[in-house]
């Protein structure tokens, strides 16, 4: 069942499933309705009309509104839109995933895939006269990560900022920016740790000023501190591993030269990310966690949802939501203003009991990018706001 691809407590209501009335059409349109929910339902702190794929509508006699939610097919909607099936990427952003105008912003804003799933466990609920269970969620959660592209300054890594920012970064070749020490300590202050994922990429498939450049065998310090304080470490594929299954093989082969760990999480670099041929990939070399959904460009739910997804067997999708190099780079706004563009989806992650992960590069704590307090105030906020 489509239901079971998604880590989302049913509380038993799953096995009435074939109860329901609910549509199971399948039809080629690529555009966008609005869906009115019955009063019944929870609202979960959203008020509007739900935004849904009009090819899982049934063809029926409506205007702007399907008023008649039995004419939606709301679970292969859900999958539709978290394996983001309505996309139309080029080669160019299956490497460097970028957002799309030509989609509806709720597409991004709103975790959709939750609220369908939300919806079909109040309805069951309903009819099955569990109403004590109609608007329940979990507990929120963020998962903090850190990508780590570059240990010291190089000069492809101030060209590629340069080419960001068109302003020529006052770093010197070869300056440390490891940091990595300083994040383990800031997030000791909140009693809670992260993921820092590593590329170990070899010579044979790292492409110049586009991949990380550094060596594990030079890091064993680094990886051994990390252990010794019970932080998770992943791997960073560079961009050949995304679809190529001999480049991603050895990077997880070089990977556990340095880390044995039952469990293996990988966020592709640039985001990289060719979906279902990346997903098949990493199925085979013995991935378990992807934390690459997401987008370069600005804080969004790239797949609308805030939850993990199972495409394949024992492979789980988590979204990520926001990375500094999205302030940064491409908004290029000031790092205080991170809290006030990521609030929204804080609120949309409690509204749905939701998860999701934050990336940090640990080169953004070092003093030239500023973002060591800005990051220690982002935490204070997860905090207060109960989602770490």
């Amino acid at each position: 069942m489509i239901l079971n691809e998604f880590k989302f407590e049913w509380d038993g209501l799953d096995k009435s499933i074939g109860k329901l009335d609910l549509s199971n059409y399948r039809g080629i349109s690529t555009n966008f309705v609005k869906v009115k929910l019955p009063e019944f339902a929870g609202k979960y702190n959203f008020d509007d009309n739900l935004l849904f794929p009009e090819k899982f509508v049934e063809p029926h006699d409506y205007k702007d509104i399907v008023i008649d939610y039995t004419k939606c097919n709301f679970i292969e909607a859900a999958k539709y839109l978290v394996t983001m099936g309505y996309e139309k990427t080029s080669v160019l952003n299956k490497f460097v995933s970028v957002s799309s105008d030509d989609v509806p912003n709720e597409l991004y804003e709103v975790a959709l895939v939750n609220r369908y799933l939300l919806f079909i466990r109040d309805y069951l609920a309903f009819i099955s006269n569990k109403k004590d269970l109609i608007g329940k969620i979990e507990k929120p959660n963020i998962v903090l990560t850190h990508d780590v592209d570059a240990i010291k300054v190089s000069f492809t890594l101030k060209l590629r900022q340069f080419y960001h920012n068109r302003k020529w970064p006052e770093l010197e070749i070869g300056q440390d920016i490891n940091c990595i020490k300083e994040i383990v300590n800031i997030e000791r202050e909140f009693n809670t740790s992260s993921i820092f994922f590593f590329n170990a990429s070899s010579r044979y498939f790292s492409l110049p000023i586009l991949d990380p450049s550094y060596r594990l065998s030079n890091l064993s310090e680094t990886i051994n501190y990390l252990k010794e304080n019970n932080n998770e470490i992943g791997l960073h594929p560079g961009l050949l591993s995304s679809f190529l299954k001999v480049a991603l093989n050895s990077e997880v082969k070089s990977l556990k030269k340095y880390v044995q760990s039952e469990k293996l999480v990988v966020r592709n670099h640039w985001l990289s990310n060719f979906k279902g041929r990346t997903w098949r990939i990493q199925k085979l070399v013995g991935v378990n966690v992807d934390y690459s959904i997401g987008f370069n460009d600005k804080p969004s739910m790239r797949n609308s949802s805030l939850i993990s997804y199972t495409p394949l067997e024992n492979l789980e999708l988590v979204p990520m939501i926001l990375m500094d190099g999205q302030i940064y780079n491409y908004l290029q706004e000031s790092p205080n203003d991170i809290i006030k563009n990521f609030k929204p989806f804080i609120q949309e992650l409690k509204n749905v009991g939701g998860t999701a992960s934050i990336n940090f590069h640990q080169r953004f704590f070092h003093d030239y990018y500023g973002y060591k307090d800005v990051y220690k105030s982002l935490l204070e906020y997860l905090h207060k706001e109960g989602v770490l």
